[in-house]
């Protein structure tokens, strides 16, 4: 991990993602770091701390049981925020976020913001709407009870774009399960129209059934 001090590539990543405008709080302090392959963004920069705008490259995110097993969360390789937990709780969720390619991070340091964010009205909502879809998508990893047909289902509502899988390696990791017990759960629910196949390892969760509860 390393501060950047190019001001033009950190202006750039600030207009790019139109970051300033998700607060009333002017002049904010940013400061830019670049984090390497196989390096853990949670260990190295507390989120209790520092509340990160992701701005490019590649990370995985860990969580981890009582039991010390590993799931895998999300694959990431866009805008993201981390930190907007802590932020509120106080709390380290204790994920793992793991750099796969470098990431760009632009941070603020709450030690000094955090009293004024709390009053900053453009950035709680901007929180909530997050988290929103946050909690959403932890209803996959919280279905740990589910069967894989379930737990599918739900990962193709919260988790997938228009409810499409268009990689079936990485749902499979995804949720768990090998690409051969995947296979046999897509082709069932093909088969009872709750999935279309659209072509070879892409499917899409028909309308119908994008709303309804399990």
């Amino acid at each position: 991990m390393k501060e950047i001090f190019d001001e033009s590539l950190k202006e750039r990543y600030l207009k790019k993602y139109q970051i300033e405008k998700i607060f009333d709080t002017p002049n904010l302090e940013f400061h830019l770091f670049c984090y390497e392959a196989g390096e853990s963004m949670s260990s190295l920069r507390s989120p209790s701390r520092y509340l990160k705008f992701i701005v490019d490259g590649k990370w995985d995110i860990y969580s981890v049981n009582e039991e010390g097993k590993i799931y895998l969360i999300k694959h990431a390789d866009n805008f993201s925020i981390m930190g907007d937990i802590e932020f509120f709780s106080g709390i380290e969720t204790g994920n793992i976020q793991e750099v796969k390619e470098s990431v760009y991070s632009l941070e603020l340091s709450l030690e000094k913001y955090r009293k004024v964010l709390l009053e900053d009205n453009a950035f709680l909502r901007f929180l909530c709407r997050n988290m929103t879809q946050k909690l959403l998508g932890s209803f996959i990893e919280t279905a740990n009870h589910a069967t894989l047909e379930e737990q599918l289902l739900q990962y193709m509502r919260y988790e997938c774009e228009d409810g499409r899988i268009t990689n079936i390696e990485e749902a499979a990791f995804r949720l768990n399960h090998s690409r051969r017990q995947l296979q046999r759960v897509l082709k069932k629910l093909v088969s009872e129209n709750v999935l279309e196949k659209e072509r070879r390892g892409s499917y899409r969760l028909l309308q119908a059934y994008t709303s309804k509860k399990l």
